[in-house]
């Protein structure tokens, strides 16, 4: 018995609604029942409007038909003489005479001579006229207009000279421009942008840092100058030169005032006081090489440096 109750308990759960719920599904069958009810109405009651003319939309579309088959000449031409097998065996027969001949500026009864309709002659010609040559035989055989068995019966008399190469080289020199030599030394911004990969702000870059120098004395000083990479130098290289390296500015260590030696890329601010400290204590500099005396100046810097140095 306590099963039993258990179990219509449970049922009862299931099958119990609130007052709400029961409002709610009391909606849900009317709207289900009017929508049933429509569709009845719909299968005996069809609607009474006339039914769609396509008559016009179809006479459009074949008239966009009928204008597609009239276009495309080109297109034509090629289904006429490279689709159509029947088209060879439609030639009227005619004396065929075979020649040698270059195909190019052939005139109309030649080809005409040589076996070619009036219309294969006519497309050949309007190929021509557009700027068209015959360079070699494979040429005449890309013509849509000559089949397969009109170039095997040609091909053996088709004599295309070979274009003359005499005086090429005097011409080709003739037009040859010189090649760009700049000398780094002596040229301006406007020279140096000329230089492949040298633009306005490089170019000046250049001519600033060769002003500080003094002047360049090495073609490899350009690594120097900022942004130069080892690529851009050697892809220079066959273009720029340094001819003349004698108009070098050079510094008076013994007069030389502590902002011009500064300004020089190769001493700058710490080392620019003592040498002006060390002329004081010695009376000056007895030569160029007393500089290597100072600490902070070892070989490689003093070697950079003699071009640029002089004592008076």
């Amino acid at each position: 018995m306590a099963k039993r109750s258990v179990f219509r308990d449970t049922w009862k759960d299931y099958f119990s609604f609130s007052r709400r719920e029961r409002r709610g599904i009391f909606v849900l069958l009317i709207i289900i029942l009017f929508q049933v009810g429509f569709l009845i109405y719909l299968e005996y009651f069809p609607s009474k409007s006339p039914p769609l003319d396509f008559s016009k939309f179809e006479k459009e579309v074949n008239d966009f038909y009928a204008s597609l088959d009239t276009s495309g000449e080109e297109e034509s031409q090629q289904r006429d003489f490279k689709n159509n097998e029947q088209y060879a065996s439609s030639i009227p027969v005619r004396k065929i005479e075979l020649f040698d001949f270059n195909p190019n500026n052939l005139s109309s009864d030649d080809w005409q001579r040589l076996g070619f309709s009036e219309k294969q002659v006519k497309v050949i010609k309007n190929y021509e006229s557009k700027g068209g040559r015959f360079r070699s035989k494979e040429d005449v055989k890309k013509m849509f207009c000559i089949t397969e068995k009109d170039y095997n019966r040609i091909e053996p008399f088709i004599n295309i000279p070979i274009a003359k190469s005499e005086n090429t080289e005097v011409v080709k020199k003739k037009f040859e421009r010189p090649p760009l030599l700049i000398d780094i030394g002596i040229a301006d911004s406007s020279e140096l942008e000329k230089l492949r990969g040298i633009g306005p702000s490089f170019a000046k870059r250049i001519s600033v840092y060769r002003e500080k120098l003094g002047g360049f004395i090495r073609k490899e000083q350009l690594h120097e100058v900022w942004g130069f990479t080892d690529s851009l130098y050697e892809s220079l290289l066959p273009n720029i030169c340094l001819n003349d390296t004698s108009n070098i500015r050079k510094i008076n260590l013994n007069t030389a005032d502590f902002k011009e030696l500064n300004n020089h890329p190769y001493i700058g601010y710490k080392l620019s006081g003592i040498i002006c400290n060390y002329r004081k204590q010695h009376n000056g500099f007895k030569s160029s090489e007393e500089i290597k005396r100072i600490p902070l100046v070892n070989d490689e810097l003093y070697s950079k440096l003699a071009p640029y140095l002089k004592v008076e």
